[in-house]
């Protein structure tokens, strides 16, 4: 499974929770290269391929999950 438009190799993370049979819901990290205009790029994707989202890119609860359950150690460290 990808993000729309982007490669495994960006850093994409789909930890998938199941809702029930046919909904799940998934967090995704992904690694930016162009900050916010990809960003919006990305989000422009997903909305236009019918999904729902909440964009958690401000949430630092979010950002310390991403860095250590899901994707691991952040390149430098936190204070």
């Amino acid at each position: 499974m990808r993000a729309p438009g982007r490669s495994a190799g960006n850093g994409v993370q789909l930890p998938l929770q199941r809702s029930d049979a046919d909904n799940a819901c998934i967090f995704v990290g992904v690694r930016l290269t162009r900050g916010r205009e990809e960003r919006g790029e990305i989000l422009a994707e997903i909305v236009a391929g019918g999904y729902q989202m909440a964009d958690l890119s401000d949430d630092e609860m979010a950002k310390l999950h991403v860095r250590y359950v899901v994707g691991g150690r952040p390149s430098k460290p936190l204070r």
